[in-house]
């Protein structure tokens, strides 16, 4: 259960969003097989490591760029996993499902194609939880919505509760809108203020953080994004 919904998240475009922007590399990928596709990509410091692992029902494949060597890394520009694995990775998977060499060998042990969507596990149910904080639907929370949970392993903490952990998470998101240089996608600084409110944790930004207009995605892989999408290279830390 829980795999399947880490399977959900890494197929779900939208939830990409606010990071890659709609029209991403992933999420055109998906779009192009026509079939749920679980993507994800990965740099570690000074671009040392940037890979590319994703997969459909009869396939997964990764893909590595990088230096395996003790050279120093620090000095090559910025560049992420999506953007240099990402291309290698699109095309070896585009391909090993539109050539026909290649399909014949992604069959099941029938000799049959497997089925595009991902099989939902019994114990994965739909549920209503908190719409900003994802935790139970409490009286006084701000709607619901509906999400994939696994049976007896549902949300436990009410809407305005957070555990240690995503309490240290938020106080770091709201330190990082207030230092700026981090260039923010579009709704993502207010996503956090919304969060912050729902948990009544005080400091959250009040609008949009400063963007940094000092760097632009020159370069990068990925279609160009305009104004109110900036992209952030990594997920701020």
């Amino acid at each position: 259960g829980t795999a399947y919904q880490v399977t959900s998240i890494l197929t779900d475009n939208k939830a990409r969003e606010l990071i890659f922007t709609q029209e991403n590399r992933f999420g055109q990928t998906q779009k192009a097989l026509g079939r749920p596709t679980a993507a994800k990509s990965g740099t570690t410091e000074n671009w040392r490591d940037l890979w590319t692992m994703g997969y459909t029902t009869d396939v997964a494949i990764g893909v590595w760029v990088g230096t395996s060597g003790t050279s120093d890394t620090s000095a090559l520009p910025e560049r992420d996993g999506i953007q240099t694995a990402g291309p290698i990775w699109q095309n070896m998977i585009q391909e090993i499902h539109k050539q026909p060499e290649f399909a014949a060998l992604l069959n099941g042990p029938d000799g049959r194609p497997l089925a595009k969507d991902f099989p939902q596990p019994r114990e994965v149910v739909r549920g209503k939880v908190c719409p900003v904080t994802g935790h139970k639907e409490t009286s006084g929370s701000s709607g619901s919505k509906t999400e994939l949970l696994v049976r007896g392993k549902e949300p436990t903490l009410a809407c305005n509760q957070l555990s240690d952990y995503e309490r240290e998470e938020l106080t770091k998101a709201i330190e990082t809108t207030r230092k700026g240089g981090t260039r923010w996608a579009s709704g993502a600084v207010d996503s956090i203020r919304r969060y912050s409110n729902a948990a009544g944790v005080r400091g959250a930004p009040v609008g949009d953080a400063p963007r940094n207009t000092s760097e632009d995605s020159a370069g990068s892989d990925d279609p160009p994004s305009n104004q109110d999408d900036d992209q952030i290279i990594e997920p701020a830390d």
